[in-house]
C-alpha cells in the first residue's frame, strides 16, 4: 500500500505502479483487482500468523509446564540433604515420590513428542525450503529495494521462528541434564543404601537427555538451528560469489560501450574514442572491427564465466557431500555411546558401521584432491600471476578512471574466487578435526571393551586432518588464502611506493 498512501501523501502527475503483495501469475488483472486481492492477502496472511501463534503459544506452554515439573523433581532431590532417620528413612519414601513424578514428566514429554513430531518435521522442511528459495530471490532483488525488503523481512521471520521451536527443545535437554548434576550435587553420601540405589537409577536415566524431535529425524537444539543456518548462509554465500562473477563479468564487458552509448545519448562534435577491451597488440585494426572484437570477447567472457562457476558449483556440492556424511558419522558414534546393552553389545555394531562410513569419505576426499588437484594449481598460478600484475596495472592507470574501474572488478572477481575454493577446504579440515572432539566428547566409558578399542583407532586417524590440496603444494584453507592475500597487499605497497 505504500504508492497508494504516497499517491494520497504526494500526488504526481501519474499514478504511481501499484506493488502486487506476491509476484506470480493470476488468471484475473491483478491492478484491476488490486483491492479485492489486497484484501484477500491480508486476510490470509492474518490467518496463518493467528494459527501459528496459537500453535507455538500451546507448544510453549505444555514446554514449560514440563520444565516446571522437572524443576519440583529437583527441588524435592535438594530437600534430601536432611539429618537421616535410621528408624525412619523418609529419604527413601521421598525419592519413591520423585521418581514417580519424574515418571509423570517423562510420559508427558513422549505424548508432546508423538502430538507436534510430524508436525515440525512438515513445519522444519518448508522452512528450509523457503530460507533457500527466499535467498536466491533476495540476490535477484538486489536491484529492487523494496522487493529485497520484503523478501529480507520474511527470510528474518522465519529465521526467527525457527530458531524459537528450537530454543524451546533446547530448554527441555538442558533442563534435564541439570537433573543429573542436581542429583551428585546433593549429600546423597548421608543417604541410606537404598536411597543411594534409588538415585543411582535416576541418574542412569537422566544420562539420556530428553528432547523433542521432527519426525525422529531433527533434534529441536540450538545446534541443529546453528547447522541449518550454516548451510543457508553458504547457499547465501555460493549465490553472492555467482553474482558477484555474473556482475563483475558484465561490467567488464559493457565498459567499452560506455564511449557508444555516450555518444547516441549526448552526442558531441566527434565521436569519443573507443574503449579496446584488451589493450594489446592485433594483426588487425582493433578500431575498425571494434564491434566483431566486442562480440569475441563478451562471447568468451561469458562462456569463461559459465564453465568456472559449473565447476566451482560442482566441486561444492561434492565437499558439502562429504560434510553431511562426516555429520552422520558423529551422530552414530554418539548413538553407539547412547545404545550400549551389555547382552548384545549393539554398541560395537553401530560403531564399525560408521569406521566404514569414514573409510568410503576418506576415499571420497581422496578421489575429489585427485580430480581437482592440478586443476586447482594451474588456477592458483594464473591467480597469483593476475592478481600480482593486476595490483601493478591498477596503480598505472590511477589516472584513467574507466580502465581503473574495469580492472579493480577484475581484481576483486580474481581474490573472491580464490577465496571460494579456499573456504571448502577449511570446512573439510574442520569438519575432520569437529569428529576427533566429538568421539572424545561421547560418553565412550559407558561402552564395552572392544568398541573403546574400535574408537581409539577412529581417534587415531582423526589426528590428522583431511585436506585438499593444489598440486600437492598448496593447502586449500582460509590461513594461506590470508598469506597470499597479504603478499599481494604488501606487493601492491612496495609498487606503490616506487611510483
Amino acid at each position: 500500500m505504500i504508492s497508494v498512501i504516497l499517491d494520497i501523501i504526494m500526488p504526481l502527475n501519474v499514478s504511481r505502479t501499484k506493488i502486487l503483495f506476491e509476484g506470480g501469475e493470476f488468471i484475473l488483472d491483478p491492478y484491476q483487482h488490486f483491492y479485492k486481492l489486497y484484501v484477500y492477502f491480508v486476510i490470509t496472511s492474518f490467518v496463518i500468523m493467528t494459527s501459528i501463534i496459537a500453535i507455538d503459544t500451546n507448544y510453549t506452554i505444555i514446554i514449560h509446564q514440563i520444565l516446571g515439573l522437572l524443576t519440583i523433581v529437583k527441588h524435592r532431590l535438594r530437600r534430601l540433604a536432611i539429618p537421616m532417620n535410621l528408624k525412619k528413612d523418609n529419604s527413601y519414601h521421598a525419592i519413591i515420590k520423585t521418581i514417580h513424578l519424574h515418571n509423570d514428566a517423562l510420559q508427558f514429554v513422549d505424548l508432546i513428542e508423538s502430538s507436534y513430531s510430524y508436525l515440525f518435521l512438515v513445519f522444519i522442511g518448508f522452512t528450509i525450503i523457503i530460507i533457500s528459495i527466499s535467498t536466491s530471490i533476495m540476490m535477484a532483488q538486489i536491484g529492487k529495494l523494496l522487493n529485497m525488503i520484503r523478501v529480507a523481512m520474511f527470510v528474518l521471520g522465519a529465521s526467527l521462528h525457527f530458531l524459537y521451536i528450537n530454543w524451546t527443545g533446547q530448554q527441555m535437554i538442558d533442563h534435564s541434564k541439570e537433573l543429573y548434576l542436581n542429583v551428585y550435587s546433593n549429600e546423597w553420601y548421608n543417604l541410606t543404601k537404598e536411597a543411594k540405589t534409588l538415585l543411582k537409577i535416576v541418574m542412569l536415566r537422566c544420562l539420556k537427555p530428553s528432547k523433542f524431535t521432527a519426525g525422529g529425524l531433527y533434534t529441536m537444539n540450538l545446534e541443529s538451528f546453528g547447522t541449518i543456518m550454516e548451510s543457508a548462509l553458504t547457499y547465501v554465500a555460493i549465490m553472492s560469489s555467482f553474482l558477484y562473477m555474473l556482475i563483475a563479468g558484465l561490467g567488464f564487458c559493457q565498459i567499452p560501450m560506455i564511449p557508444i552509448v555516450l555518444d547516441l545519448i549526448m552526442p558531441l562534435n566527434e565521436s569519443r574514442p573507443k574503449i579496446l577491451f584488451v589493450k594489446g597488440e592485433y594483426i588487425i585494426d582493433p578500431l575498425k572491427h571494434f564491434y566483431k572484437l566486442y562480440l569475441y570477447f563478451a562471447i568468451a567472457s561469458l562462456i569463461t564465466v559459465t564453465v568456472v562457476s559449473a565447476i566451482d558449483t560442482t566441486y561444492t556440492a561434492c565437499v558439502h557431500q562429504i560434510l553431511a556424511i562426516f555429520s552422520i558419522i558423529k551422530h552414530r558414534i554418539h548413538t553407539a555411546t547412547i545404545s550400549f546393552d551389555s547382552k548384545n553389545d549393539i554398541s560395537y555394531d553401530i560403531i564399525i558401521k560408521a569406521i566404514h562410513l569414514h573409510t568410503a569419505a576418506l576415499q571420497f576426499i581422496d578421489l575429489i584432491d585427485l580430480s581437482y588437484s592440478l586443476s586447482f594449481l594451474i588456477l592458483i598460478g594464473f591467480t597469483i600471476v593476475f592478481i600480482s600484475i593486476g595490483t601493478v596495472v591498477v596503480i598505472d592507470h590511477m589516472g584513467a578512471m574507466l580502465d581503473l574501474i574495469r580492472l579493480t572488478l577484475f581484481l576483486i572477481g580474481s581474490l573472491m574466487h580464490f577465496l571460494f575454493i579456499s573456504w571448502p577446504g577449511q570446512l573439510v579440515i574442520d569438519h575432520s578435526n569437529d569428529l576427533f572432539v566429538s568421539v572424545y566428547a561421547n560418553e565412550w566409558y559407558v561402552i564395552s571393551a572392544r568398541a573403546k578399542t574400535l574408537l581409539k583407532i577412529v581417534m587415531l586417524r582423526c589426528i590428522k586432518p583431511c585436506i585438499l590440496t593444489a598440486g600437492g603444494l598448496y593447502v586449500m584453507n582460509l590461513e594461506n588464502f590470508g598469506v597470499i592475500l597479504k603478499s599481494a597487499l604488501s606487493y601492491m605497497a612496495v609498487v606503490a611506493s616506487f611510483r
